[in-house]
């Protein structure tokens, strides 16, 4: 995924070239989809188990769930309609410029809960240190001209029917993580049962390498082997052959932390946009 610097600039561009008022609303929308990126971490620091975590947060990051969860923030406020509108069209740009991204062999569900099939163009990798600093800019410029803009938002009387798609969102996480496990999202099924694709082709996005012949992804280490140096600490994206349970490296590109970095710093600027009072 793009970093969160730049999910937000697109949102602001998109804002002011529609000259919306409460744009709010869309910067929010476009990092609705990272929600479970976020809990994952909060559920990994608490020790919970990485990959069930994984299994029942990846759906929140579908075009299907975002829809409901666009809905029930919506619903709190007065002109729910509008307010859907709005923070789904950030929504819309945050999926679509995840599925332009390069994501190994791996990519999103665009069309859950009804295929579990993975898509992504990978027409580019978002860890370049040139994609923050050029949204840097852009949200600089954008919000100058959107920051006088009102951004006026009435509590909903019935703000409470919110709850009803909220529902309905626990029910499909609670009920896919065996489908999801099942279809090898993001490699979950290999790694808990590598046996089953012994001499089959595998692969492993954004791992981190913890030894010159290991990688670790979601609590678990996998052997690898490969002809070329590895920095330890350093992010992989590998595929290859799984036999002698060890990976036979025939594909391998090396990720960097940009996008960790400037999404920890996306994180304060939206914080900073969010609550920020209107003058």
């Amino acid at each position: 995924m793009p970093d969160w610097i730049v999910h937000i600039a697109i949102a602001l561009v998109i804002s002011l070239v529609f000259k919306i008022k409460n744009w709010k609303l869309v910067i929010l929308g476009s990092v609705l989809p990272d929600l479970p990126r976020v809990l994952l971490i909060i559920l990994t620091y608490l020790d919970f188990n990485e990959i069930n975590s994984f299994l029942i947060l990846e759906p929140l990051h579908t075009p299907f769930i975002t829809v409901l969860e666009s809905l029930a923030i919506a619903l709190i406020f007065k002109n729910p309609l509008q307010n859907f509108l709005l923070i789904y069209l950030g929504v819309i740009t945050h999926l679509f410029s995840d599925f332009l991204q390069f994501a190994g062999k791996f990519g999103h569900l665009m069309l859950y809960p009804f295929s579990y099939k993975q898509f992504s163009m990978g027409l580019f990798y978002g860890g370049h240190v040139i994609y923050p600093i050029i949204g840097l800019i852009v949200l600089i410029i954008s919000f100058y001209f959107l920051k006088n803009k009102k951004n006026n938002l009435e509590l909903n009387k019935k703000f409470y029917l919110s709850i009803v798609p909220l529902i309905i969102i626990l029910i499909f996480m609670f009920s896919t993580p065996g489908k999801i496990l099942e279809n090898n999202v993001h490699g979950t099924d290999f790694l808990l049962n590598p046996d089953k694709y012994n001499n089959e082709e595998v692969s492993l996005y954004h791992v981190k390498v913890v030894s010159l012949n290991a990688v670790e992804e979601m609590s678990h280490l996998v052997k690898i082997e490969t002809k070329e140096n590895l920095k330890l600490n350093s992010f992989i994206t590998v595929s290859g052959i799984y036999k002698d349970n060890k990976i036979y490296v025939n594909d391998i590109f090396h990720n960097t932390e940009t996008k960790l970095y400037s999404s920890f710093l996306g994180l304060f600027i939206f914080i900073f946009l969010i609550f920020k009072k209107n003058d």
